[in-house]
Formats: C-alpha cells, sequence, structure tokens
C-alpha cells in the first residue's frame, strides 16, 4: 500500500492505529472517516493565499496574517464568522476577494452573548476589503460586519438579505470608506 500511496493519490485509506511510512505530500492531510477505525489522505482544498503560503480557509489565512499583508481569495469559499483582534494590523491588512464570493454561513463571531457577527474587525486596526462580496446564509448572521475598525470596502458587493438582524454593515468606531459599492439589506 505505501508504494501505491508514494505516488499521491487522489485518496488513500489507512486503518486508525496503523503503522505507515510514507511521506504526507504538502498539499494533502489525513482526515478521519465516518468509519471509526479508518482515516484518509486527501488532497487540500486551498482557498486563501498570502504570500506563498495557502490556506484551507479565509478564517486560518486571516489568523496567520501579519501586520501589512494582502490575502487573496483563489475561488468562492464558505465559513465561520471572521474576527480581525484589537491592534494586530496597524499598518493594515487587505482582503483581495479576487471577484469571488466569502459566503459567512457557520458560527458567527462577537462578544460573549452577541456572536452573531459574519466579520468582527475591532479597533486600531486598518482593514480593506476589495474587489469580491460578501453573503449571509448562516443562522447566525445578525450582523454581516461588526466594524471598529477603519474600514475600507473597494469595489465590493455586501448582500445582507441574509441577515436576519438586518445590519449588513455597522460602524461603531474609526473612518468607513466605501469605493464603488453595491450593498443589499
Amino acid at each position: 500500500a505505501a508504494a501505491a500511496m508514494a505516488a499521491t493519490p487522489a485518496k488513500a485509506t489507512v486503518k486508525k492505529n496503523t503503522a505507515v511510512s510514507i511521506a504526507i505530500p504538502e498539499d494533502y492531510k489525513w482526515i478521519e472517516t465516518e468509519e471509526t477505525n479508518v482515516v484518509m489522505l486527501v488532497a487540500k482544498h486551498y482557498v486563501a493565499q498570502n504570500g506563498s503560503k495557502k490556506y484551507e480557509t479565509l478564517e486560518e489565512a486571516v489568523a496567520s496574517a501579519n501586520d501589512g499583508d494582502a490575502i487573496v481569495l483563489l475561488k468562492n469559499c464558505s465559513g465561520n464568522g471572521i474576527v480581525v483582534p484589537q491592534g494586530k494590523f496597524t499598518t493594515g491588512l487587505t482582503i483581495d476577494f479576487g471577484r469571488f464570493t466569502y459566503d459567512f454561513s457557520g458560527n458567527g463571531v462577537g462578544s460573549t452573548g452577541t456572536e452573531y457577527n459574519g466579520f468582527q474587525l475591532l479597533m486600531n486596526n486598518k482593514v480593506t476589503f476589495k474587489n469580491g462580496t460578501l453573503v449571509a446564509t448562516s443562522e447566525d448572521a445578525g450582523f454581516l460586519i461588526q466594524n471598529y475598525s477603519d474600514l475600507t470596502l473597494d469595489n465590493m458587493v455586501i448582500d445582507g438579505t441574509g441577515v436576519w438582524g438586518g445590519y449588513v454593515l455597522s460602524n461603531n468606531n474609526g473612518t468607513t470608506v466605501i469605493k464603488d459599492p453595491t450593498i443589499t439589506a
């Protein structure tokens, strides 16, 4: 089985707790299957990139970013709400959606008891979203963007029709600049 896996298959299965000696290619990972005693080697599906590093979720890309970084979406994707921690991006963080869509479809973020934000952009940050679309299909979607930062929306479609709380963009602090937007509520 090890010889067959060395050719980087689409997927390979191995019983849990079985000793297997293979090098896992960078773009592959082990996942648990519904069968309780099997793990599977599968290709990673990257949705975002920061420099040469690729990520399987936008949430991971933002969490790993440093001040001044630019994240680029590689395809349409969905996921949990995303927090930009206070003061992490004083020079700036840019997310270039590359004409793709991010669907806030998972768990919301926010302060304790108010975890219904798609994006929570905390104070003392400069954040730019450009060239794409934000939508919400999550049951948690009360706010699409809860903003406390200096935020620029450049050529963005912000679609809040799936937001039960009625807020597409709540601005609580900082400066918000909106260029060439389409905002639907």
